[in-house]
Parts: C-alpha cells; structure tokens; sequence
C-alpha cells in the first residue's frame, strides 16, 4: 500500500492503480492525522480516509474501492508513505504527524529512524512557524508538532 499526495490530497495506491481522496487539502501548512479503515467486499477492498476526525470541514471523508484486491495481500506488505526527495532523505512536503489504519496507530518514527539525515521535519517547521507567527497561534494545528526529532 503506498500513500502520497497530489496538490494536497491524499492518494492511495496499490499495485499501481492510484486513487486520490476528493477531501480537503492537506497542503495548509497544518499537522494532520490521516484514518484508514480497510475492509474487505465481495469484489475487492474499500478503504475510508478520514481526515482529522471530520472536526474541522465536511470534505473530511471519502470511501475509495480497489477491486481485484485481497485485505490480506494489503496488511502483509509494507507501507510505503510518499516518494523521497531530490535528495533522497525527506518525503515530499507530507506534514502527517498520525497515519491510523484499522484503529492502529503506525509509527512513522520506525519508517525514518535508519535515516539519520532524515531526522525532524524542517518543511512543515518552517511553515508552520509563518503560519503561526501571522495567525498568532502557537503551534502547527490541532494535530500538534513533529514528532521525529
């Protein structure tokens, strides 16, 4: 299973077929805590992203179906989260602090800790801290700050 964005919406992918969530971009220099329920239909596989709880905007959900597909061949294989960057040591521009798959919390510190280069989240920093300074708020949305120091 691989996840990515395009101009800010999450996409989902699995053996190269690509579906992208018609929810609200992610691209808003906020952390963001993405759900995916994983469930199992007579002809494939349905996956719901939930954005952030639904708390902040009614685009907050989508039901996304890959047919032809097992739940088994999608939870045994790995989780691939964006493509790297130019430099090969960041995911692009993808400002996720919780990915929850089936009311699991995957631990994206794992994904990154042989990557010592890889270390913090500088972009999504950044921005927030601009966002921030012009909104007078004091830290990165409701879903808190990097977690991958």
């Amino acid at each position: 299973m691989e996840h990515s964005q395009n101009l800010g919406k999450p996409v989902i992918g699995f053996d190269g077929n690509y579906k992208t969530a018609n929810v609200a971009s992610l691209h808003d220099n906020q952390w963001h805590r993405l759900d995916l329920f994983i469930s199992k239909t007579p002809i494939g596989v349905e996956i719901v992203i939930v954005v952030d709880h639904c708390v902040k905007t009614s685009w907050c959900s989508q039901r996304l179906s890959f047919n032809g597909l097992r739940t088994s061949s999608l939870v045994e294989g790995p989780l691939v989260l964006n493509i790297p960057s130019s430099d090969g040591n960041r995911l692009q521009e993808l400002c996720l602090e919780n990915i929850v798959i089936n009311s699991q919390l995957i631990d994206l510190w794992e994904a990154t800790q042989n990557r010592p280069l890889a270390r913090g989240c500088p972009k999504c920093e950044e921005a927030c801290y601009f966002t921030d300074a012009i909104n007078a708020t004091n830290k990165c949305g409701d879903e808190g700050v990097c977690r991958n120091p």
